[in-house]
């Protein structure tokens, strides 16, 4: 007798979808649903009368703990994942973490008393207390700190390969990277795949680092400046982040940079802001609505799903987006 999970995996989505698609529940696109009926269909599956199949009209809630931070990220990626929880039945409680173990320690606390049926972790975190957390399901986006915890991230060291690889076809010989990762260069997987693509042609990259707990517009500005002043032969450069590549880009051409003749410059982010930058920024892409889906979903089938699941590490691809600064 086929089961809902048989549909699940020929169609490529999770249980918790296909149970709502199939009682008419959330919003899913058209042809989700007509792939999922028309499985349903060549497999003869019955919709059962009982309820242990479906989902609960019970209002369910996630809490999505993301650090309060001066990049639009988290607040892009809390929207997402707020529509795909809707989807699913669930509503999505925003909490913030203030980048501090303590914090996040303390809001987890808090959680648990207030029956929230799952929590997604943004950010990074180093905590003996949050490796051994067991009393809700537990997802990482952003960063795999621990391998007993399921987590869902772009492939950042792909990033760093991808904009190296560009760079060094380009031509360049003296690269700089500038990031502001929350823990530091140590953790900064894109760096890492920079850094290692660039070292195997024999170019050494000179990299700089934002303490992003204290930063603020006029720190950056002074930090992005002291770089440029410091490598006046520098000819390439890979920012970590959105915001980052566009300070940079904004004071090269105060300076009277060249772009690209001088100077190439790659970012990182979504489609967001960098799409509306002058000149168009060539940047690595990150897939955020496909973090936001991944990392929902998964956290569902933890909840909902009638056996433990073993921890993942779930990798979205990334791409290059060719503009006119690289």
């Amino acid at each position: 007798m086929a089961t809902i999970q048989d549909i699940a995996e020929a169609v490529g989505i999770s249980k918790a979808a296909v149970s709502r698609i199939l009682n008419h529940k959330g919003s899913f696109s058209e042809e989700t649903i007509l792939k999922v009926k028309m499985e349903a269909e060549r497999l003869n599956y019955k919709v059962p009368s009982n309820a242990n199949d479906t989902v609960s009209e019970d209002p369910k809630m996630i809490a999505a703990v993301f650090p309060a931070t001066y990049s639009p990220y988290f607040g892009v990626l809390a929207s997402l994942c707020e529509q795909e929880a809707y989807q699913y039945g669930y509503n999505l409680m925003l909490c913030g973490s203030l980048f501090n173990n303590k914090r996040i320690e303390e809001v987890f606390d808090s959680l648990k008393k207030k029956r929230v049926s799952g929590i997604i972790l943004g950010g990074f975190a180093d905590s003996d207390y949050l490796k051994d957390f067991s009393q809700l399901p537990l997802i990482t986006v952003g960063y795999q700190w621990d391998e007993r915890i399921t987590s869902v991230s772009s492939d950042s060291y792909s990033a760093g390969v991808l904009a190296a690889r560009h760079l060094l076809n380009k031509g360049c010989k003296r690269p700089l990277y500038i990031s502001a990762y929350s823990y530091g260069l140590k953790y900064d997987v894109r760096y890492h795949g920079y850094r290692d693509t660039c070292a195997k042609e024999g170019i050494h990259v000179k990299a700089y680092y934002c303490e992003r707990h204290s930063i603020d517009k006029e720190t950056l500005n002074g930090i992005v400046t002291q770089m440029l002043l410091e490598n006046p032969d520098a000819d390439a450069l890979f920012a970590e982040s959105q915001t980052i590549s566009l300070t940079c880009l904004k004071i090269m051409l105060q300076m009277g940079y060249k772009i690209p003749e001088k100077m190439r410059v790659i970012g990182y982010g979504n489609t967001n802001s960098i799409d509306y930058c002058i000149p168009e920024m060539t940047y690595i892409k990150e897939n955020t609505k496909e973090i936001a889906r991944r990392t929902v979903s998964t956290i569902v089938e933890m909840i909902e799903g009638e056996t433990k699941q073993a921890p993942q590490n779930i990798k979205i691809p990334v791409s290059i987006q060719i503009g006119q600064t690289a």
